[in-house]
Protein backbone atom coordinates (compact mmCIF):
# COMPACT_ATOMS: atom_id res chain seq x y z
CA UNK A 1 0.00 0.00 0.00
CA UNK A 2 2.91 2.33 0.66
CA UNK A 3 4.43 2.52 -2.78
CA UNK A 4 0.89 2.99 -4.15
CA UNK A 5 0.01 6.35 -2.17
CA UNK A 6 3.28 8.19 -4.61
CA UNK A 7 1.65 6.78 -7.69
CA UNK A 8 -2.09 7.93 -6.85
CA UNK A 9 -0.72 10.97 -6.13
CA UNK A 10 1.18 11.45 -9.48
CA UNK A 11 -1.82 10.39 -10.85
CA UNK A 12 -3.56 13.27 -9.32
CA UNK A 13 -0.94 15.86 -9.66
CA UNK A 14 -0.86 14.81 -13.40
CA UNK A 15 -4.72 15.36 -13.76
CA UNK A 16 -4.35 18.90 -12.06
CA UNK A 17 -1.73 19.76 -14.56
CA UNK A 18 -3.63 18.26 -17.71
CA UNK A 19 -6.78 19.86 -16.88
CA UNK A 20 -5.17 23.02 -17.29
CA UNK A 21 -5.24 22.94 -20.93
CA UNK A 22 -8.42 22.51 -23.27
CA UNK A 23 -6.73 22.14 -26.41
CA UNK A 24 -3.41 20.47 -27.90
CA UNK A 25 -0.36 22.34 -26.77
CA UNK A 26 1.16 21.01 -30.11
CA UNK A 27 -0.32 23.28 -32.10
CA UNK A 28 0.31 26.69 -31.20
CA UNK A 29 3.47 28.09 -31.21
CA UNK A 30 2.26 30.90 -28.73
CA UNK A 31 2.93 30.82 -25.18
CA UNK A 32 0.92 32.63 -22.35
CA UNK A 33 4.03 34.58 -21.25
CA UNK A 34 3.67 36.35 -24.21
CA UNK A 35 0.93 37.54 -23.61
CA UNK A 36 1.81 39.58 -20.37
CA UNK A 37 2.29 43.12 -22.11
CA UNK A 38 2.64 46.98 -20.43
CA UNK A 39 -1.02 48.28 -20.44
CA UNK A 40 -2.78 45.03 -21.69
CA UNK A 41 -5.44 43.10 -18.93
CA UNK A 42 -4.72 39.26 -19.24
CA UNK A 43 -7.47 36.59 -17.76
CA UNK A 44 -5.89 33.38 -16.46
CA UNK A 45 -7.72 30.82 -14.95
CA UNK A 46 -8.92 30.57 -11.77
CA UNK A 47 -10.66 34.20 -12.29
CA UNK A 48 -7.14 35.91 -12.40
CA UNK A 49 -6.40 39.13 -14.19
CA UNK A 50 -3.05 40.44 -14.72
CA UNK A 51 -1.96 44.07 -15.66
CA UNK A 52 1.40 45.30 -15.92
CA UNK A 53 2.83 49.13 -16.40
CA UNK A 54 5.96 48.28 -17.67
CA UNK A 55 7.83 44.81 -19.02
CA UNK A 56 11.10 44.21 -20.08
CA UNK A 57 12.05 41.30 -20.86
CA UNK A 58 11.15 39.10 -17.45
CA UNK A 59 11.31 42.25 -15.60
CA UNK A 60 7.81 43.61 -14.94
CA UNK A 61 7.25 46.73 -13.21
CA UNK A 62 3.59 48.63 -11.82
CA UNK A 63 1.57 45.05 -11.39
CA UNK A 64 -1.68 44.69 -10.72
CA UNK A 65 -3.72 41.50 -10.25
CA UNK A 66 -7.26 40.85 -9.43
CA UNK A 67 -8.85 37.60 -8.72
CA UNK A 68 -12.34 37.00 -8.57
CA UNK A 69 -13.03 33.62 -7.95
CA UNK A 70 -16.44 31.74 -8.09
CA UNK A 71 -17.49 32.66 -4.54
CA UNK A 72 -17.24 36.42 -5.32
CA UNK A 73 -14.84 37.16 -3.00
CA UNK A 74 -12.55 39.29 -4.77
CA UNK A 75 -8.71 40.03 -3.89
CA UNK A 76 -6.37 42.71 -5.27
CA UNK A 77 -2.46 41.99 -5.53
CA UNK A 78 -0.06 45.04 -6.50
CA UNK A 79 3.42 45.09 -6.49
CA UNK A 80 5.44 48.06 -7.94
CA UNK A 81 8.06 44.81 -9.30
CA UNK A 82 8.65 41.20 -10.23
CA UNK A 83 9.41 39.05 -12.58
CA UNK A 84 7.35 36.40 -14.84
CA UNK A 85 8.87 33.25 -16.44
CA UNK A 86 7.03 30.57 -18.74
CA UNK A 87 6.30 27.13 -17.93
CA UNK A 88 5.87 25.60 -13.71
CA UNK A 89 8.53 26.86 -11.32
CA UNK A 90 9.95 23.16 -10.62
CA UNK A 91 12.71 23.40 -13.74
CA UNK A 92 13.96 19.72 -11.88
CA UNK A 93 11.16 18.28 -13.98
CA UNK A 94 12.27 18.94 -17.73
CA UNK A 95 9.65 16.72 -19.04
CA UNK A 96 6.68 18.84 -17.46
CA UNK A 97 8.32 22.00 -17.98
CA UNK A 98 8.71 21.28 -21.69
CA UNK A 99 4.63 20.10 -21.53
CA UNK A 100 3.13 23.27 -19.81
CA UNK A 101 6.07 26.21 -20.75
CA UNK A 102 3.10 27.35 -23.27
CA UNK A 103 0.14 27.90 -21.36
CA UNK A 104 1.46 28.45 -17.73
CA UNK A 105 3.37 31.41 -16.49
CA UNK A 106 5.15 31.78 -12.87
CA UNK A 107 4.99 35.15 -11.77
CA UNK A 108 7.15 36.75 -8.45
CA UNK A 109 5.82 39.66 -7.03
CA UNK A 110 8.11 41.16 -4.65
CA UNK A 111 6.53 43.30 -1.91
CA UNK A 112 2.91 42.20 -2.63
CA UNK A 113 0.17 43.99 -0.79
CA UNK A 114 -2.75 41.70 -0.89
CA UNK A 115 -6.44 43.30 -0.43
CA UNK A 116 -9.12 41.18 0.19
CA UNK A 117 -12.29 43.17 1.95
CA UNK A 118 -10.93 44.62 4.78
CA UNK A 119 -8.16 42.66 5.10
CA UNK A 120 -4.38 43.29 4.05
CA UNK A 121 -1.38 41.59 3.95
CA UNK A 122 1.99 42.21 2.88
CA UNK A 123 4.33 39.36 1.43
CA UNK A 124 8.02 40.66 1.08
CA UNK A 125 7.78 37.92 -1.89
CA UNK A 126 4.79 36.12 -3.78
CA UNK A 127 5.00 33.53 -6.34
CA UNK A 128 1.55 32.83 -8.42
CA UNK A 129 1.86 30.05 -11.00
CA UNK A 130 -1.22 30.83 -13.52
CA UNK A 131 -2.52 28.86 -16.22
CA UNK A 132 -3.93 30.64 -19.58
CA UNK A 133 -7.22 28.53 -20.43
CA UNK A 134 -7.66 30.07 -23.80
CA UNK A 135 -6.92 28.85 -27.59
CA UNK A 136 -3.21 30.75 -27.74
Amino acid sequence: MKKGIPLIFLASFTMIIAGCSKHSLAASTHRAVDLVQAGEDVEFGGGYVVHVAKREGSTLKGIHILITPPDGRATEITAETGTIEPGIPDHSDYENQLMYNKNQVTIWLHNAKNVTGTTNHTFWKQELVLCYNKQL
